[in-house]
């Protein structure tokens, strides 16, 4: 009996004690590969505007909260994605091209809370804003996502890369394949400022 419960409390402090390696951003994203009639070459910039560069932040109640960098740089994960997805929709990629796109990553996180004694819940977010310049009008538009799992054994760093990969992949295929981009691309009049949330 007292083996058993040694056991158990060894087995609960390993759980406890997770440790945690960087974070691979690694989304598998499969685009439309519908060619985007009538587009102009554009440039291609991707930004991080995060707050901070974590990837996944858990907060266990009375455990120390712990925080997960990236092993790769999500910017470049990012631009490599989009150029992808652009090149297969027939988009010429020129960085001197007078249709400027810049990507702006604005949150990409997996929250860990404990609700109970044993169950823990892993929140993600994924906001990403898309904008395209051209000489005098601009169009520019947020994409979102959440995605909520609830699980009874404390996440490791594989949990954590399957949750942030799915969404961003979700998120990133969402924004690639856009017609309201499509349309603003191919458009070669002057118009007036659009601009969209």
């Amino acid at each position: 009996m007292k083996s058993l419960v040694l056991a158990s409390f060894a087995l609960l402090l390993s759980a406890c004690s997770t440790q945690y390696a960087p974070m691979i951003v690694n989304p598998v994203i499969k685009y439309s590969g519908q060619t985007w009639q009538q587009s102009q070459p554009v440039s291609l910039q991707v930004q991080d505007m995060r707050p901070a560069q974590y990837l996944a932040k858990i907060d266990g109640s009375s455990e120390k909260v712990t925080l997960v960098p990236a092993s790769n740089s999500i910017t470049a994960v990012v631009e490599e994605k989009i150029r992808t997805a652009y090149q297969q929709h027939g988009i010429e990629l020129n960085s001197e091209a007078a249709i400027k796109t810049t990507i702006e990553l604005h949150s990409a996180l997996v929250d860990v809370t404990k609700p109970g004694h044993f169950d823990y819940k892993m929140d993600t977010h994924v906001k990403i804003r898309v904008k395209v310049e051209k000489t005098d009008t601009t169009f520019s538009k947020m994409f979102r996502g959440k995605r909520s799992t609830m699980t009874n054994i404390k996440p490791d760093t594989a949990a954590l890369e399957q949750e942030l990969n799915a969404l961003l992949a979700r998120v990133l295929k969402d924004l690639a394949d856009d017609k309201e981009v499509q349309q603003f691309i191919a458009v070669t009049e002057t118009t007036d400022t659009a601009v969209q949330e």
